[in-house]
C-alpha cells in the first residue's frame, strides 16, 4: 500500500517498505489536549518517512477531541481498550473512533504511543510490566526512565494494553512515551526524537545501546482521593521520593501518609473523589 488512509480511516497514513517486515505504528493525539504527539506524527507524514521493511502506520487517534481543545469528548480514549467495553458503548465519540481503529490495531506488530502530562517535565516510558515491553524500552534506551504497570492501567485499559499487546505469550508489543508537559515547547521535539529512536531501533538502523542510567519504577497501588478536597503537600513534578510516614497530601483535612519508602508518580491535578490522585511506586 502506498501513502494514504488504509481502509478509509481518517487521520491515518500508511507507508510500505520495499520488502516484507513488521507493521509498525506511531500514534499521537490519543488525548486531544496533547499536541506534541500530533506534531511529531504530522512531521513524519510531511517528510513521507518510509520503513525499511514492512509497513509504517502513522495515526492521530482522537482528532475530534483535539478539534474542541479537550482531552476527550465523552470518555477518556486511553481507558477504554477492551473489546466488550467498545461493543457495549454505542453513544460515545471515543468508542466509535476506537471501533474504527480496532481492525488496524489487530494487525500492528509494534506500537509507540506519544503522550504528554500536566506536570511531569521528565520524559519517561509507561509500559506494561512484561518482558517484551521492558525489552523494547531497554533497546530504545531513551527516555531512561520507565514506569512499569503490573496488570496494566489501574483506571481502565490503555491503547497499548489492547488485545495481543497485553498477552505475554504474543510477540506484538506496545509502549507509551510521556514526552514532557502539554504546554512545553520542548515536548514536540522529545516526541519526534522518541519516534526516530523507535524507528531506528525496531528496524535495526542502529544497534540497541545499553544504558546504565535507566531507572525503573514499578507501580504498587494507586492513591485514591476520598474527597474533592485532595491537595498534595509535595512537589507535583512526579518521581518524588518519600519516606515511610511522611505526609504527602491532605484529603479533606485527613493526612495521607506514605506507607513505605516509595516514589510518587503520575500526580493528577485536582482529583475528584474516587479518582486516582497519584501512583505509589517502588524502585526496581
Amino acid at each position: 500500500m502506498t501513502a494514504g488512509q488504509p481502509e478509509g480511516v481518517p487521520f491515518v497514513w500508511s507507508f510500505e517498505g520495499s520488502r516484507p517486515g513488521p507493521h509498525l505504528m506511531i500514534a499521537g493525539l490519543t488525548h486531544g489536549n496533547e499536541p506534541a504527539g500530533r506534531d511529531a506524527v504530522l512531521r513524519l507524514v510531511e517528510k513521507s518517512v518510509r520503513p525499511l521493511a514492512g509497513r509504517l502506520t502513522l495515526a492521530l487517534v482522537n482528532p475530534a477531541a483535539a478539534a474542541l481543545g479537550r482531552r476527550f469528548v465523552d470518555r477518556d480514549m486511553n481507558r477504554l481498550w477492551r473489546d466488550d467495553w467498545l461493543d457495549e458503548d454505542s453513544s460515545s465519540v471515543e468508542a466509535a473512533r476506537a471501533r474504527e481503529l480496532r481492525p488496524l490495531l489487530r494487525q500492528v506488530d509494534v506500537v509507540l504511543d506519544l503522550h504528554t502530562t500536566t506536570f511531569v517535565a521528565r520524559p519517561f516510558f509507561v509500559i506494561a510490566d512484561l518482558a517484551k515491553t521492558r525489552a523494547l524500552a531497554d533497546r530504545m534506551a531513551w527516555p531512561p526512565t520507565q514506569q512499569l504497570m503490573p496488570g496494566g492501567c489501574v483506571d481502565g485499559r490503555h491503547l497499548t494494553d489492547y488485545g495481543r499487546f497485553s498477552d505475554p505469550g504474543h510477540p506484538a508489543v506496545a509502549v507509551t512515551v510521556e514526552c514532557g508537559t502539554h504546554d512545553a515547547a520542548a515536548s514536540a521535539g522529545v516526541a519526534l526524537e522518541a519516534a526516530r529512536r523507535f524507528l531506528d531501533v525496531v528496524q535495526g538502523r542502529v544497534p540497541a545501546r545499553p544504558n546504565a542510567s535507566i531507572e525503573r519504577f514499578r507501580t504498587k497501588e494507586p492513591c485514591i482521593a476520598l474527597t474533592d478536597r485532595f491537595v498534595l503537600r509535595i512537589p507535583s513534578t512526579g518521581f518524588v521520593a518519600v519516606r515511610q510516614g511522611e505526609v504527602v497530601a491532605m484529603d479533606g483535612g485527613r493526612p495521607v501518609e506514605a506507607p513505605g519508602d516509595l516514589v510518587i508518580v503520575s500526580p493528577r491535578p485536582d482529583p475528584r473523589a474516587g479518582q486516582t490522585a497519584f501512583l505509589w511506586c517502588e524502585r526496581c
